[in-house]
């Protein structure tokens, strides 16, 4: 497992597609490549890569609310 900081276990637990929207962007062929070089130096494919600093820079933002049971 991946330990991304500053995000909890819930963040990370799977779900299923059907609880899951998509993001698509678009960047150069030299970006596209850095981060494939850049997320293959963490053993990750680019999308998980790219996801984990989106969340980060989310949480950092704007800290998620606590799940109210």
């Amino acid at each position: 497992m991946v330990r991304v900081s500053g995000l909890d276990r819930e963040s990370l637990a799977p779900h299923s597609l059907s609880d899951h929207e998509f993001l698509q962007i678009r960047l150069t062929p030299e970006d596209r490549e850095r981060l494939l070089r850049i997320a293959a130096a963490d053993h990750l494919d680019a999308s998980t890569w790219a996801r984990q600093v989106i969340l980060r820079a989310l949480e950092k933002r704007q800290p998620r609310q606590p799940m109210k049971r």
